[in-house]
């Protein structure tokens, strides 16, 4: 008794529609899952942020900062004759004190 093998060959688009539809249970299937998990998804979102919040903050008033840094380093102390660090160190001390002097007032 023969065996009769069918032979059956895939196109490159049944192909691509295979993986699309691999691809669209996969992602209904994350998508239950973390509907299913979603106060431990919130609680972890919620714990980053937390953690990130102080390093975002400082990189927003460093960046706020620079520029009158620079103002201070090429106006005021452009005419002394000092090292580049020593006036960047004096530079960086005079914004920082009057950020701390408006948080008293406010």
């Amino acid at each position: 008794m023969e065996a009769i093998y069918m032979k059956f060959r895939l196109t490159e688009d049944m192909r691509k529609k295979i993986w699309l539809y691999v691809i669209v249970i996969a992602i209904g299937i994350s998508i239950y899952f973390a509907f299913d998990k979603i106060d431990f998804i919130i609680r972890s979102l919620r714990r980053v942020c937390s953690l990130t919040t102080p390093f975002i903050l400082g990189f927003a008033i460093a960046f706020l900062l620079n520029k009158p840094m620079e103002l201070i380093e090429v106006k005021l102390l452009g005419r002394l004759r000092m090292k580049p660090q020593h006036k960047r160190s004096i530079a960086s001390g005079m914004p920082c004190s009057l950020s701390r002097r408006l948080m008293v007032f406010i």
